[in-house]
C-alpha cells in the first residue's frame, strides 16, 4: 500500500492500430453521395475534455484515441473506418457503429481494452445524435492481503515480501503487496490461475510458493468483469496457511477501471493543536492521500449525524483548526465518521467511510489566590502589611483553552468554584495568553485556620471534568486593636470596656483574649502596645503574650496613686509554635489597682 502515492497516471496512447476482422468483399460508401449526418460522442466525453486520472490511477481514455467503424447494418458496406471524429456524412439509411480503444493483450498490468456499440437510423438531411456507451471489454483481477487492517499487519509481520502470481495461459504476471492499486488484465473468457509467493522472516529467510483456490472464483472471466480477491492469514497465525477468503466480481465501466469501493480509503489523524503558550486552539485532522492526483473531499461528521468539518482539494488534506471559518474548531473527544467522495469530471462519487477516535485534550486548570500571609511569605512584609485580615484576595481560575472555543455555544462549559466549602460567584471572564481567566471578588471575613483555606475549582470543557485546587493561610494579621473591643476580644473579671481603653481592675486576676488568629510557627512578628499599670495596696502585674509568647511583663508594688506614666514600645520576635491567640493578664492586684490597654498592634515583622 505505500507505493500507492507513487503511481503516475498513466495515459492511453493517442492513436491505436484497431483489430478488426474486415471481409476482403468489404465495401466503401461513397461520400460525395451522402446526403445524411451523424453526430458521435463516447459516453460523456467530448474532443476537448482533458485526461484525468480515474479512480484505478489510469487514464480515462480521450475521445480521440477511440477508433471507429461505421457500417451499414446487415451488408459489409463501410461508411467510416479511422479515428474518431465528432460529425460523420452517410446516406440515409441504418447503420452498427464500433467504438474501441486499446488492446486486448493477452495479460498486461493496468492495460484496460475499451469497446462501445451503437445502431442508428439516419433520415435524409437530418443529423442525428449517438452516444456510444462504452466499457472495459476485458476482465482484470486484484488483490487484497487480508480483509481489513489487522489481518494486513499479520501478513506484514510473517513475510518481508510477498504477492499473487496472475497465470493466463502460458503467461504471468505479479501483483506485488505493494502493488494492491494494480490490476492484472486479460482477454474476457480467460482462466486466470493464482499462486501465492514470499520470502518467510525466519532465520533463514526460506521463500515458499503455492496456489491458491476458491469455489469462489470464477472459472472464467467475462467482459468487464473485476474480480477482486481478498486473501486471509487466519488468526492465531500460521504463515501457511494462505487462502481465498473472498472474491467480489464487480462490472466495471469507462469512468471506473477499478470501482471506487476498492480504492484504499484516507488514513484519519486527528490532533488538538495547542500554540506556544500551550493554549488549546482546536483540532487538526490530516488526511492521507489515498487518490493522487485527484480532486476529492473528506466530511466529518458525529455520531448523531451532525457535520463538523469539510476539506476539498488534492492530495494529502489538512484541516487545520486555525483556518477554520465554518465547522467546528475544536472536535470534542469521541467517535466520528469521515465520508470520502471523489470529484471526476464533474461528477462527486462516495468512495466509502472510515471511524475515527479524537481523544481527550489536554486541559490544565489551575487555581489561585493571595492573603497577607502569602504576601509575608514571599517577602513583601509591606504589602502584606497593607491587607486586610480576614480575606482571601482575588480567587482566579484558569484553563488554557482559547476563550473562542470556552464561549462556543457548541460545547458544554461549566465552572464550580468553592472557597472553604462554600461556592463563590460573580465571575468576570477574560481572554489571555494562556487561555481563558475567570476571576471572583475578594472574599472577607474568613476565619482563620492553622489548616488553611481550600480555594477548590472543577471545570468542565466539553464533557471533560478537571479539578484545581489550592491552599492559603488567612491568619489573622495585620491586627490593629486602639483599643482592644468586645468584638475581637473577651474575657471574665471586672474589665471595662470603654472607647478610648480597656480597664482590667478588681481583686485576684483579670484577662482579655482575642482567638482571631492562626499564626504558623516561625513566623516573625512586630507587637506594638501602650499600656499603663495602677498600684493599689500591694501592687499588680501586667503580662502581654502572643501564644506561647510573653513580649511585655511589669508590675508595679506598693501604694502608689494616681496613674503612672504609661509603657509604649514595639516588640519583635519570632512565634516558636503555631498562635491561636493573644492575651492580656492583669494579676495580684486588689479593689483598687488596675491596669489600661490603649491599644494592642501584631503586624509582620521584616
Amino acid at each position: 500500500m505505500s507505493n500507492y502515492t507513487n503511481i503516475i497516471p498513466h495515459f492511453l496512447s493517442t492513436t491505436i492500430a484497431m483489430l478488426l476482422l474486415v471481409s476482403c468483399t468489404q465495401e466503401v460508401e461513397e461520400p460525395d453521395i451522402a446526403n445524411g449526418n451523424i453526430q458521435l460522442s463516447i459516453g460523456q466525453i467530448s474532443l476537448d475534455t482533458e485526461t484525468r486520472a480515474t479512480p484505478s490511477v489510469l487514464g480515462k481514455p480521450l475521445a480521440g484515441n477511440f477508433d471507429l467503424l461505421i457500417q451499414r447494418t446487415g451488408t459489409s458496406i463501410v461508411a467510416y473506418d479511422g479515428s474518431f471524429t465528432e460529425s460523420v456524412s452517410v446516406k440515409p439509411g441504418t447503420y452498427d457503429i464500433i467504438a474501441t480503444c486499446g488492446e486486448d493483450v493477452r495479460i498486461g498490468r493496468d492495460a484496460p481494452f475499451y469497446k462501445g456499440t451503437a445502431q442508428v437510423a439516419v433520415e435524409k438531411d437530418k443529423t442525428t445524435s449517438v452516444t456510444i456507451p462504452c466499457r472495459v471489454a476485458n476482465a482484470l483481477i486484484s488483490v487484497k492481503f487480508g480483509k481489513d487492517e489487522e489481518e494486513n499487519a499479520r501478513f506484514e509481520h510473517h513475510y518481508a515480501d510477498y504477492g499473487v502470481l496472475v497465470k493466463i495461459g502460458s503467461e504471468s504476471m505479479t501483483i506485488s503487496s505493494t502493488e494492491t492499486a494494480t490490476s492484472i488484465y486479460f482477454p474476457a473468457g480467460s482462466n486466470p490461475e493464482l499462486s501465492f509467493y514470499g520470502t518467510l522472516r525466519n532465520a533463514d529467510n526460506r521463500q515458499v510458493s503455492f496456489d491458491l483456490t476458491s469455489e469462489n472464483l470464477p472459472k472464467v472471466l467475462n467482459e468487464a468483469e473485476h474480480a477482486i480477491v481478498t486473501l486471509t492469514l487466519p488468526n492465531p497465525e500460521t504463515a501457511s496457511v494462505i487462502d481465498i477468503s473472498t472474491v467480489d466480481v464487480e462490472t466495471v465501466t469507462l469512468d471506473e477501471t477499478i470501482p471506487l469501493s476498492w480504492l484504499p480509503l484516507p488514513n484519519v489523524k486527528p490532533e488538538h493543536n495547542y500554540d506556544r503558550n500551550e493554549c488549546l486552539q482546536g483540532t487538526d485532522i490530516t488526511f492521507t492521500n489515498s487518490y493522487p492526483g485527484m480532486e476529492w473531499k473528506a466530511e466529518v461528521t458525529d455520531a448523531q449525524g451532525t457535520l463538523l468539518r469539510t476539506i476539498e482539494g488534492s492530495g494529502e488534506l489538512v484541516s487545520s483548526c486555525i483556518n477554520i471559518e465554518e465547522g467546528w474548531k475544536y472536535i470534542p473527544a469521541g467517535e466520528y465518521t469521515a465520508t470520502f467522495y471523489l470529484n471526476f469530471d464533474g461528477k462527486i462519487s462516495k468512495t466509502g467511510t472510515r471511524t475515527f477516535t479524537v481523544d481527550n485534550p489536554n486541559l490544565k486548570v489551575t487555581a489561585s489566590a493571595y492573603t497577607s500571609y502569602s504576601l509575608y511569605q514571599q517577602g513583601n512584609v509591606q504589602q502584606a502589611n497593607a491587607c486586610e485580615p480576614y480575606t482571601v484576595y482575588s480567587p482566579t481560575v484558569s484553563v488554557n483553552v482559547q476563550s473562542s472555543l470556552w464561549n462556543d455555544a457548541r460545547y458544554t462549559c461549566s465552572l464550580n468554584t468553592t472557597l472553604e466549602g462554600t461556592a463563590i460567584t460573580n465571575v468576570t471572564t477574560e481572554s489571555s495568553a494562556e487561555g481563558t481567566i475567570f476571576s471572583f471578588g475578594n472574599q472577607q471575613n474568613i476565619t482563620p485556620s492553622l489548616n488553611g483555606c481550600e480555594l477548590m475549582a472543577s471545570l468542565s470543557f466539553d464533557k471533560i471534568t478537571k479539578n484545581a485546587s489550592t491552599i492559603v493561610y488567612v491568619t489573622g494579621l495585620p491586627a490593629n486593636f486602639a483599643p482592644p473591643t468586645q468584638e475581637h476580644w473577651s474575657g471574665p473579671g471586672s474589665i471595662n470596656w470603654s472607647s478610648s481603653e480597656v480597664q482590667l481592675t478588681g481583686t485576684g486576676s483579670q484577662s482579655i483574649t482575642s482567638n482571631k488568629f492562626a499564626v504558623p510557627n516561625g513566623t516573625k512578628v512586630e507587637a506594638s502596645y501602650k499600656v499603663l499599670l495602677h498600684g493599689g495596696w500591694v501592687g499588680t502585674t501586667l503580662t502581654l503574650s502572643f501564644g506561647t509568647h510573653d513580649f511585655f511583663s511589669e508590675n508595679v508594688s506598693g501604694s502608689v496613686s494616681g496613674k503612672d506614666a504609661p509603657y509604649e514600645d514595639t516588640a519583635v520576635f519570632t512565634t516558636s509554635a503555631d498562635v491561636t491567640e493573644a492575651k492580656a493578664n492583669n494579676s495580684y492586684g486588689t479593689a483598687s489597682t488596675c491596669s489600661y490597654i490603649y491599644y494592642l498592634n501584631y503586624h509582620y515583622a521584616e
